[in-house]
């Protein structure tokens, strides 16, 4: 209904009287990624890329000319090869796109130069799998970045613990993925990462809550606070 192959939550720092929409929101996460990976003309791979937005935006913005991904939906990944054949724009890169998993990923040892995932992998089973494969598959002086979600804090208490299983049960996230940043971090070191840098944190729920707010339209049944308001404190 957004009309936009775009498929994230959005990076939703709007300045005071603008408000972006949701395309615009998703293209500040990509070119957050892209800056924070220094994307030039190396091997990349898009672990979980959606319906392949953020491709034709790394190819036509950064000038990447080899770009791979993985997507476990074999619909999106059908959708985001019809998007990158077809697009008017020019782009000059090569794309291998494929029907795949994370934490078993589908080329050989040191093939990439960047491995990205933008919003998507506290879904994959486990995390720490994907990092696992992520050095794999990257040459010895190659980047992995991530927009992912951390625990502000370590759940306390019987109540915070059940609170934090049920959203997990209802999003499709495995519990042992909601890591505070320290765990994260530690996650990284043991699967061979150094180095590992969190170069910018912000609140995603709000934003995307307002976006969905301004369009009850379209969005219907879910914007209801009752469905929502949890979002403010994402």
């Amino acid at each position: 209904r957004t009309e936009t192959p775009w498929m994230n939550l959005g990076k939703w720092d709007e300045a005071k009287g603008k408000k972006k929409t949701y395309a615009e929101a998703c293209r500040d996460l990509a070119r957050a990624v892209g800056d924070a990976a220094e994307l030039n003309n190396g091997v990349v791979l898009d672990v979980g890329f959606g319906r392949g937005a953020q491709l034709l935006m790394w190819s036509q913005e950064y000038g990447v000319r080899d770009i791979c991904g993985v997507n476990i939906s074999k619909a999106e990944v059908e959708h985001a090869k019809r998007l990158v054949n077809t697009s008017t724009c020019t782009t000059k890169s090569r794309f291998d796109l494929r029907v795949g998993d994370a934490t078993n990923l589908p080329w050989k040892e040191k093939h990439f130069d960047r491995v990205l995932a933008m919003d998507c992998a506290y879904h994959f089973v486990t995390r720490e799998n994907f990092f696992r494969e992520a050095r794999r598959v990257l040459r010895q002086d190659g980047k992995l970045v991530l927009a992912d979600m951390v625990l502000k804090s370590k759940p306390q208490g019987i109540v915070q613990n059940l609170l934090i299983r049920v959203i997990c049960f209802m999003s499709g996230i495995p519990r042992e993925n909601l890591l505070t940043t320290d765990e994260y971090v530690s996650s990284l070191e043991r699967n061979h990462f150094s180095n590992v840098k969190v170069l910018e944190t912000f609140n995603v729920g709000s934003g995307f809550l307002n976006f969905m707010k301004r369009h009850e339209k379209e969005w219907g049944a879910v914007v209801r606070s009752d469905r929502m308001g949890s979002l403010r404190h994402a």
